[in-house]
């Protein structure tokens, strides 16, 4: 079953394995830094995706990316198919235009807090999930309009 289902992963289109890799960094991006620093009276803090005032728009972007993986992924492993072949590439272009607004959302939100708190910072998994979901995006986009 192991060799099957990377079988069926090698047989994928180049666009599609593409728009799965930016899902798959975008989720796993979810889980690392997002936002650190000396936060009031001194104390030091560290917020993933998951953490601070963008929690909520963390675990929108990790739903949204794993909709998005499972719509590849589950018909590959033997489960039902999800949406129909004539609708997949337009719920796939809202899914991954969605999550890219929830996570230029967080990134307003952490840049206006860096403004108010000078020291702390915008870290480098916000930046790795925008890449992610724009890369998730771009090919969305160019699957619908073929």
């Amino acid at each position: 079953m192991h060799s099957r289902i990377l079988r069926s992963l090698q047989g994928l289109e180049l666009e599609e394995r593409i728009l799965n890799a930016g899902a798959i960094v975008a989720i796993i991006s979810v889980f690392l830094p997002w936002f650190s620093g000396e936060w009031l009276g001194g104390e030091y803090r560290l917020a993933t995706g998951f953490g601070f005032y963008t929690s909520f728009l963390g675990i929108g972007v990790f739903f949204l990316n794993g909709l998005l993986l499972g719509l590849t992924l589950v018909p590959l492993i033997g489960g039902p198919i999800l949406v129909r072949k004539k609708y997949r590439e337009i719920l796939r272009v809202i899914l991954s235009s969605a999550a890219s607004l929830l996570v230029l959302a967080a990134l307003t939100v952490l840049m206006k807090t860096t403004f108010d708190f000078p020291r702390m910072e915008v870290r480098f998994g916000i930046y790795f999930c925008l890449v992610g979901n724009l890369v998730a995006l771009f090919e969305t986009v160019l699957r619908f309009l073929e």
